[in-house]
């Protein structure tokens, strides 16, 4: 007896439209569930920082990006803090201190005059001379108790005669006031979302304790495997009548290049990573 086994219609749509693509398919399930590491990574994490007005801002800030430039073929994601400018208030924001940090990779080089405002840094909004121009560098605020702010702004009215020197003499000129005001909305600077983390990380600086990036990793390595490995994408990777595939994972998400992601060696080393 003669058994003779002939692909049928199902196994040439298999044939045409899974194994003749299984390598682009496969590739396409890899970032796919690497995203979707990230992804519950940054749903865990945004769900453990309180909803308290200091920290808003911050839990805003949580994003998932792509990194870019990888050596190796693959996709890479991160869930890192993105911050925005916020306004800052001369008269109000007693309890907030300020670093200038200058931009190293600017193609004309680092001013001078920035360098005497990171030099001489911290400052209070009220004692910072002048403001350099974003392309320059990037003006960082910290909110601290109000004793610590009006220490640093002492600290610079001390020093007032070596920075305004060093100023004038690369061209700015100081005004005779010792407070600047720059009337509402002048000022912005993006919050020190490094601190923030970890104090509220570890409960530093008389925060009450609520870790979320520890915790949240450690339910990635346990609940969300799981949760991925079930995820129906592995069943549809291989399902000829289904194209979604083509569209995995997302693209219209943030990037961010290696460099950038290697700033972020020094926080993963504080939370243990």
């Amino acid at each position: 007896m003669i058994i003779d086994i002939r692909p049928d219609r199902n196994f040439k749509l298999f044939k045409q439209k899974v194994l003749k693509k299984l390598g682009v398919r496969i590739d396409a399930l890899k970032s796919t569930v690497v995203y979707m590491a990230a992804e519950y990574l940054l749903r865990e994490t945004y769900s453990k920082i309180p909803n308290d007005p200091q920290f808003i801002g911050y839990k805003e800030s949580i994003k998932l990006v792509e990194i870019t430039g990888m050596k190796q073929k693959g996709s890479a994601y991160a869930v890192i803090s993105q911050p925005k400018h916020a306004k800052i208030t001369e008269t109000k924001d007693t309890k907030t201190i300020i670093r200038v940090v200058a931009n190293r990779r600017r193609v004309r080089g680092i001013p001078e005059s920035v360098r005497i405002l990171e030099k001489y840094g911290p400052w209070t909004p009220d004692t910072i001379p002048f403001l350099p121009k974003k392309s320059e560098a990037l003006v960082v605020s910290r909110q601290v108790t109000g004793r610590h702010a009006a220490v640093i702004a002492r600290q610079r009215d001390h020093d007032r005669p070596l920075w305004r020197n060093e100023l004038e003499a690369v061209g700015i000129r100081v005004g005779s006031k010792k407070r600047v005001s720059r009337g509402p909305g002048r000022l912005t600077a993006i919050p020190d979302t490094y601190f923030l983390a970890s104090r509220l990380e570890f409960g530093l600086h008389g925060t009450k304790p609520a870790a979320h990036w520890r915790p949240s990793l450690g339910n990635l390595k346990t609940q969300g495997s799981k949760i991925i490995t079930n995820h129906n994408v592995f069943i549809a990777t291989f399902d000829p009548k289904y194209n979604g595939w083509k569209k995995w994972p997302p693209s219209d998400i943030s990037v961010i290049d290696t460099k950038a992601a290697k700033r972020l060696d020094n926080f993963q080393k504080l939370i243990g990573i």
